[in-house]
């Protein structure tokens, strides 16, 4: 082993921040959570937040610059440098997937890396406060809009004849699906990849195919 490469300690403790990181990132999102829905967005402050989480204030600033930031925890919707590479080398494309077919497919993966019982219904009560404090959606707008530019960078790169307005549409569609998806949290069992790339054919069927050829297959299904 070389002096530049990393041994299997270094390798275990790099693990443990990482993971450390991510239960001090979730327990703040949950306690700003949590507040929220027993007070109202106005009803407790970011002090009152970082004693839920059990940290002190200047470790709350470290993750989040707002208790609404906290609340939507939107890193959560970024795109890691691992996944970024699969999709830059092509790993998602098949035969017969389109633009936006091989982004679902991306979204789909990190879907898989995020399964477990609890983020359901965190995403569910995400959805119920946006319902009960309706000045957050232009919060939640302006932050996935950040996101948005930076998948356009990477739709960008990864597919470089691709007009602007071209990347947007794709965009846009890969959003629609998703938000279909998110909604169905609220009323079924249903959640993973699988679910969001069945999400993804139905808009495609219902979308574009042929109305004989969507009864069709819609016929089929229900068979």
């Amino acid at each position: 082993m070389t002096e530049s490469e990393p041994s299997d300690k270094d390798s275990r403790t790099e693990g443990l921040r990482e993971r450390k990181r991510q239960e001090t990132r979730r327990s703040i999102h949950e306690a700003c959570l949590d507040l929220t829905e027993e007070h109202g967005l106005n009803g407790f402050t970011v002090d009152e937040a970082a004693a839920r989480a059990g940290i002190s204030r200047r470790t709350f600033f470290n993750y989040f610059s707002s208790k609404e930031d906290a609340i939507f925890d939107l890193e959560g919707e970024a795109i890691q440098d691992s996944y970024r590479e699969k999709y830059l080398a092509g790993a998602y494309r098949s035969p017969d997937s389109s633009v936006v077919g091989e982004i679902i497919a991306l979204r789909a993966d990190i879907e898989r890396s995020r399964l477990d019982s609890e983020r359901p219904a965190l995403m569910r009560r995400i959805r119920t406060v946006l319902t009960e404090n309706p000045k957050l959606i232009d919060h939640f707008v302006k932050r996935a809009e950040a996101n948005f530019q930076e998948r356009s960078e990477l739709l960008r790169q990864r597919h470089p004849h691709l007009t602007d307005a071209e990347r947007a549409i794709a965009l846009k569609t890969v959003e629609a699906v998703h938000h279909i998806y998110i909604e169905h949290l609220a009323d079924t069992a249903g959640y993973g990849p699988d679910q969001l790339i069945q999400t993804y054919d139905d808009v495609a069927r219902l979308g574009f195919l042929p109305m004989d050829d969507a009864s069709d297959t819609t016929s089929k299904e229900t068979q």
